[in-house]
Parts: C-alpha cells; structure tokens; sequence
C-alpha cells in the first residue's frame, strides 16, 4: 500500500495477508498515525520497527489471535510484519489531524513572536 494514499489524512481499513516466511514492510506513513491490528488466523505474526524481525523473536511485538493492539507511529517510521505462514491481519490506520494542527502551531511561534517584537 502506497504512502499517497494516506496524503488525504483519511481512515484507510483494509486486510493484509503476510507472505508465507520473512519479514515484510507494513507501512511507512507521512503522517501521525494509529495503527490498529487485529490478528484474523492462528498466528503467529510479529510487529516491530527492527526489519529482521521473527515472528517468535524478542525483536518485536507477537499479535494475540482476535486482539486488537494500538500503536502511534511517528512519521517515517517503519512498520514490519513478520510470519512463518500465510496469515491474515486486519489494519486500520487512523490520522492525528489535531496534532498537525498543533505541531505547526508551535512552528510559527518564533515567527510571530518575531513580528510583535518587530522584528523580521
């Protein structure tokens, strides 16, 4: 799944089936996200930031069967997924609109405190 598709700051829901072994780029998003997963099939199925993750290694995160787990990702970061069979799981990724909002709130604080000291 391309990254343009999330340039919107949409709700994206999809299912994603893992390769039969090894270690697969899940997601890479431009933008504040979270990401909810919910392991469909017997597992197991890891998640992590390291890309030579195992889905039984201590490496990343193991997804409990029929368990939705959260997680915020930051922008740019990495996301993988990693499974020794075919394995279906659900995604959800969330945009955190507000936190644009406040993010470039606080980038244009030097700017307007630049401008009511009359400075440029």
């Amino acid at each position: 799944m391309s990254a343009d598709v999330y340039a919107g700051l949409k709700t994206d829901v999809y299912t994603f089936f893992t390769k039969s072994s090894g270690t697969t780029l899940l997601l890479s998003l431009p933008n504040w996200s979270l990401i909810t997963l919910r392991l469909e099939s017997a597992g197991p199925v890891a998640v992590g930031t390291i890309e030579g993750l195992t889905p039984v290694g201590t490496k990343g995160r193991l997804l409990p069967q029929n368990e939705e787990i959260k997680i915020v990702m930051v922008p740019l970061t990495r996301l993988y997924i990693a499974a020794d069979s075919l394995q279906r799981v659900a995604v959800q990724v969330e945009p955190y609109p507000w936190l644009f909002e406040i993010l470039n709130a606080v980038k244009a604080v030097p700017s307007l405190l630049g401008r009511l000291l009359g400075r440029k």
